[in-house]
Formats: structure tokens, sequence, C-alpha cells
């Protein structure tokens, strides 16, 4: 459990000049919490950098720790209003910051293949660079050597031990993923915004301009 608040405030430095802030707190329940922690589901995608048709069972458990990504929103800025040629000109600058912590994430299968395996690449299977393992796999083909001293390896599950040199994609059984709370990220920046408006006859003619700068 958790609570979430905001608080934000203006204040008029003169009739045309304000500075503006907020901070505020929050939370997200995505979809993988509807799932029951340490639970799992399967799947039998297909895996093209194996071939045509090539399926293999992926299993997708929930971490029994998950829980809702926070994040805390943060902006200052300062804002103009007045009178210019007997229009109205108004003027913003804002600095804001959005930062998600501990984002739910699931591991990539992709970045498991690639760590076994090598890239999917003709380049990288004539040449893996890997004591043992020969340089004569080909890309998009289910005789690609698995590194069985690769980081990931305990990803996968082979019908036989792994051995270096002889144990290929063809001996997959299947591939373990996990869904559970990473690290987070944090997106910051700046908002411009710039419009003038002037009497026109019977209406009014506007002009708007608005841009977002990202760091």
């Amino acid at each position: 459990k958790g609570t979430i608040w905001s608080l934000a405030g203006k204040y008029a430095i003169t009739d045309n000049f304000y500075v503006r802030g907020s901070y505020s707190t929050n939370f997200r329940a995505e979809a993988g919490l509807d799932l029951v922690p340490g639970t799992f589901t399967q799947a039998t995608p297909a895996v093209a950098r194996f071939g045509t048709g090539f399926q293999l069972n992926q299993f997708t458990t929930v971490n029994t720790g998950i829980h809702p990504e926070h994040d805390v929103t943060q902006s200052f800025g300062f804002g103009y209003t007045g009178k210019l040629f007997g229009g109205r000109l108004r003027g913003t600058l804002g600095w804001f910051q959005d930062e998600i912590n501990e984002a739910i994430a699931t591991t990539s299968s992709t970045v498991i293949y690639n760590n076994v395996f090598g890239l999917n690449t003709a380049a990288s299977q004539t040449n893996r660079g890997i004591a043992g393992i020969p340089n004569t796999a080909a890309a998009n083909n289910a005789g690609q050597f698995a590194d069985c001293n690769a980081r990931l390896i305990s990803f996968l599950t082979f019908s036989s031990p792994c051995v270096q040199g002889t144990t290929t994609a063809l001996q997959l059984t299947s591939v373990q993923l996990f869904q559970q709370n990473g690290p987070g990220f944090t997106t910051n920046g700046l908002d411009y915004s710039l419009d003038y408006s002037h009497p026109l006859f019977d209406g009014n003619v506007a002009f708007n301009f608005q841009a977002t700068e990202l760091f």
C-alpha cells in the first residue's frame, strides 16, 4: 500500500509575470499485476531466427515480489501575459521531470538468444569467436550453436545437457522469462509555448507555437 499526493502553486511576480511549480506522486498498476505472483503463463511462439516454422515453449513467471510502479512528477516554470500592438501575448517556459521507479518489465527472449547463440547475422554465425564453437552456422537457422558458458544459458532448457560445439537450437525445449520490477527510468526536458491573438474585423486572429525539448 502507498499514499499518492500532489502539490501545485502559482505566484504572480507582477501583473504580467508569474512563476509556477508542481510536485506529485502516483503509481501505475500494469497488466502484469492482474496475475498471481509466483504463477506462470505458457505460450508457443514462432522463433523466426531459428528458421521458418520453428516454435518453442515459452514460460513467463510473475515474480513473487512484484508490485506497482511508482512515479514522481515535478515541474517548474515562468509565464508572461501582456499586451502587444493592441493584441494579447502569452508565453511560458517550463522544466519538467517524470521519474518512473521500479518499472515493470519482462525478460527479453531476444537478449537471451543473442547471448547464447550469438547475433542472428551471417557475419556473426560464421565468426563466433568463441573457443569450441564451429563457425559454420547460418542466420535464420536452427543449426546455430549454443555457447554453453553463456551468462544467460540458465534461461534455456535443452533436451540433453549442453555440450560446447555440439548443442544447437535444435535441442531447445523451452525458454524461461520473468516479469518483475526493474530499475525504472527518468524523462525530463523543457516545454515552450507562445501565442498571440489580435482583433480582426468582427473576430480575432491567433498564432500559436509549442515545442518540447527532451534532455
